[in-house]
């Protein structure tokens, strides 16, 4: 290797062209006069350690011989840098940060003319870069330019340094900014197939998006000493590791990611629309925690292998996975709160251990034994795979609170702001109970109307220039008691009416985003340019006489769909595809079904690859020049749904839980289900069912039972049925009509000796129960003797007759019957053979 040489100061300095032995590093020197040695120490220190930086992650100099010349020009207001030329720092003190800010421009950064070429409004196109961004700061962010600069991790000032990660994420972007311009190594500085952590993640810092080996910071990191990344395996062993900060959805980069025993996947993100995508992660005896706060959801996709019995902890809020779960083994569910598995593939063998909180089978179980132990719940309309054990104490709920309410179009309402006091939303907490919020925080321009009995969302602007949008939005995931927003890869249809209600010009946007509802930013806060964060944008522009209602394509900007006319409701479909993030539009009038108006339009302000893989989850309607603009009759259909809801009534419909083994729900445990009009929550057990517990009805607020009504709760090939009917409503109902393979429900009137259930004490009830003496226990209605029918029911009903409103004691008048004695010995006998015990 041939030493370069120059005169420093007087002194001769040789400036190595390789570090360690290797040709492919960066190396440099100071020259010139310098205003002071101090300034000149200070750029020789900042140098050597951003050299380091650079070399330790890879070959920089392709393309040159990597020699950096460092200068001192008095003229110079800052510093300034060529490509492949000479650093000149002026008035600028030379800290690591300019240093390096300044190396960006050497390398290529604002100085090779294709580095302009790969931006596009803007925004940088090349995939390496991009692929880091979605890394380092979540999908469907973006690597700008602003000038001959870039950001973020442009290094442009002092403040963008906030933590340690931030220079090696600028060397990263660096190599990656080369490769998309052709001008640097085109592969990739890794080689490593497979890498563990070295110690565990501190609280702010992740193994997603962090260099480690002490180059950021003390952080320890992977073993191969770079950001995770494509075609290596990675594991924890006894480490934690944490999701990144922030709200976006997050990607692990490599090809899998193995939690070992005594290792942690720590949920430390946050929001509730992001989601935590893993390839290929394994629970390998380690522990899925949410750690963050309650108000977060932990959403989980990808694939989940069980390799060894895991831990999945509801810790410090509720946890969605979307991801397949298989393995040869199972999981225990940890936490106070919910657990919601929504893959229906699931097709694990082990055991699924339900040890607190909650678990909520919108999907599978796997196929091994579940048990939901002392003080935990299960709950859902989805399938368990194997047997069901629920212990005493546990609770086993079929579907989520309440009936479902659907109209025989199929669609769900979301919202007819027809539970609202009229007037004002005001600020948090407000009239909706928070399920809606003005733009911004409650302004007095989001008002619930009564327009003759018909309520709806009223919004007006305040057509004062700029910041002059206001509105009202509202979280479809978390605000309504279901989840009515529109997951990646679903197609789903909105239908919602919409009218301009006052003269002047108008112009008004509504849609869906990915991004969550904030008072102070994003959805809820924006009152300048709301539009930019909608994936799903239609607008209503135009004067009193005619209005266009528009829909924004990316690409093709706002296209024209319908015009509409003052006071004149339009009801309008999005019909929205998650998967290719795609939208429709129809349209309607009256009480007419939807007609398609225009072709098919992609996402846009928010674009495919800025919502990734994230839900919509927030609807928002906003207007900015003064004039009202009425919402209402919201409603949901999962796939394409273009009938008019408004032309049918609502119906009632229970959910399922299905239960593919047997059911043993044990003594002290509780079964709970929803009842209402023709309605009810049921369970479809393909084995057995052994009943000892407890049976609780939780009733529809606008349901009155009525006598002799009856609902098959359960279904399976043998029941055996000890249920006792607990809560409010009790009384009103017996399982006494059960057959050996039905749970039947039956209304009943709850007074002792109305044996024919028909709300009397009277003669007929003693015909019934002549009719069947000596019939086995519970075989008449309203008995609650638990003895075969005999004396001890006529006893009953004799004292409830003579006891009976409406009139004088009949014994008194006609007298009681009483059973003859004919009828006594054949009772005697009937109960003699009935407790004869077999002669061997």
């Amino acid at each position: 290797m041939i030493p370069r040489s120059f005169r420093l100061g007087g002194l001769v300095v040789l400036a190595m062209l390789g570090v360690g032995g290797s040709v492919h590093a960066l190396s440099f020197g100071t020259f010139g006069s310098w205003d002071s040695d101090t300034r000149r120490n200070a750029a020789n220190n900042s140098m050597q350690a951003v050299v380091d930086r650079f070399n330790v992650y890879g070959d920089f100099n392709w393309g040159s011989d990597g020699y950096v010349d460092l200068y001192y020009n008095s003229g110079v207001p800052t510093a300034q840098a060529g490509y492949y030329g000479a650093i000149e720092y002026g008035g600028t003190w030379p800290n690591e940060r300019v240093t390096q800010h300044e190396l960006n421009h050497w390398l290529g950064s604002g100085t090779d003319g294709n580095w302009y070429n790969l931006f596009s409004n803007n925004v940088w196109t090349g995939t390496k870069v991009n692929a880091l961004m979605a890394q380092f700061d979540g999908q469907g962010t973006a690597f700008r330019q602003s000038g001959v600069h870039f950001y973020p991790y442009g290094l442009n000032y002092d403040s963008e340094v906030t933590d340690d990660s931030i220079y090696m994420r600028n060397v990263a972007l660096m190599y990656a900014m080369r490769q998309d311009m052709g001008n640097g190594n085109p592969n990739d500085p890794w080689s490593a197939t497979s890498a563990t952590l070295t110690g565990s993640d501190a609280v702010g810092t992740s193994a997603f998006n962090w260099f480690g080996g002490g180059y950021s910071g003390s952080y320890a990191g992977w073993s191969d000493r770079y950001f995770a990344h494509a075609g290596a395996d990675y594991s924890t062993g006894a480490y934690d590791i944490r999701t990144p900060r922030g709200a976006p959805s997050w990607e692990f980069a490599g090809d899998s990611l193995t939690i070992n025993t005594g290792g942690r996947l720590l949920y430390n993100s946050s929001g509730t629309s992001g989601i935590v995508t893993i390839d290929q992660l394994v629970l390998d005896g380690g522990t899925l925690r949410h750690d963050q706060t309650r108000a977060d959801l932990f959403q989980l996709a990808g694939h989940l292998t069980l390799a060894q019995t895991s831990t999945i902890e509801a810790a410090q809020g509720d946890m969605l996975i979307h991801s397949q779960i298989g393995g040869t083994s199972g999981f225990r569910k940890t936490g106070s709160f919910a657990l919601t598995l929504k893959s229906s593939a699931n097709n694990y063998t082990g055991t699924t251990i339900v040890a607190a909180g909650t678990i909520i089978v919108d999907g599978a179980t796997g196929y091994g034994l579940t048990t939901v132990n002392r003080g935990a719940t299960l709950a859902g309309s989805g399938i368990v795979r194997g047997d069901l054990t629920a212990v005493s104490d546990s609770t086993l709920r079929v579907g989520g609170s309440g009936l479902v309410e659907r109209y025989a179009s199929g669609q769900q309402l979301v919202d007819d702001f027809t539970a609202y006091a009229t007037g004002q939303l005001g600020s948090s907490p407000n009239s909706t109970g928070d399920v809606w919020s003005g733009v911004f925080d409650g302004t007095s321009y989001a008002t619930i109307v009564d327009n003759s009995g018909n309520q709806a969302l009223r919004v007006e602007g305040v057509n004062s220039g700029g910041d002059s949008w206001r509105g009202a939005v509202t979280e479809l995931n978390t605000d309504y008691t279901r989840d009515f927003s529109l997951a990646d890869g679903e197609t789903g249809t909105y239908f919602f009416r919409v009218r301009r209600n006052e003269s002047g010009d108008i112009d008004t946007i509504f849609g869906l985003t990915d991004l969550t509802v904030s008072t102070d930013s994003g959805p809820g806060g924006d009152i300048d340019s709301p539009w930019n964060e909608y994936a799903v944008l239609l607008s209503m522009v135009g004067n009193q006489s005619s209005s266009t209602l528009r829909a924004y394509s990316n690409g093709q900007g706002d296209v024209g769909l319908t015009t509409t006319t003052d006071s004149e409701w339009v009801n309008v479909w999005l019909e929205v595809d998650n998967d290719r993030k795609l939208y429709r539009v129809a349209t309607s009038t009256g009480d007419e079904d939807g007609t398609y108006r225009g072709g098919t339009y992609q996402f846009g302000r928010r674009t495919a690859g800025t919502v990734g893989d994230q839900s919509l989850v927030t609807f928002g309607i906003y207007e900015r020049l003064g004039v009202g603009v009425e919402l209402d009759d919201l409603f949901f259909a999962e796939g394409t749904n273009l009938s008019n809801p408004l032309n049918s009534s609502s119906v009632l419909s229970g959910e399922i839980l299905t239960i593919e083994g047997d059911l043993n729900l044990t003594a002290g445990a509780l079964l709970e289900l929803d009842l209402g009009n023709g309605a009810n929550d049921s369970l479809v057990v393909s084995g057995n069912a052994v009943l000892d517990g407890y049976l609780n009805l939780v009733l529809d607020a606008n349901y009155t039972p009525t006598l002799n009504e009856t609902f098959t709760l359960l279904t399976a090939s043998d029941i055996t049925n000890h249920l006792t009917l607990s809560g409010a409503v009790a009384d009103m109902f017996t399982l006494s009509q059960s057959t050996a393979t039905e749970l039947i429900l039956t209304a009943v009137s709850g007074m002792t000796g109305d044996f024919n259930n028909d709300g009397l004490v009277n003669l007929a009830d003693y015909t019934v129960w002549r009719d069947h003496l000596g019939s086995a226990a519970a075989t008449l209605l309203n008995d609650e003797s638990g003895e075969p029918i005999g004396m001890a029911q006529y006893e009953v009903w004799k004292a409830s007759f003579a006891t009976a409103g409406g009139g004088p004691r009949i014994d008194a008048v006609q007298g009681v019957p009483e059973p003859t004695s004919v009828m006594l010995l054949g009772l005697g006998v009937l109960l003699g053979f009935g407790c004869r015990k077999p002669q061997s």
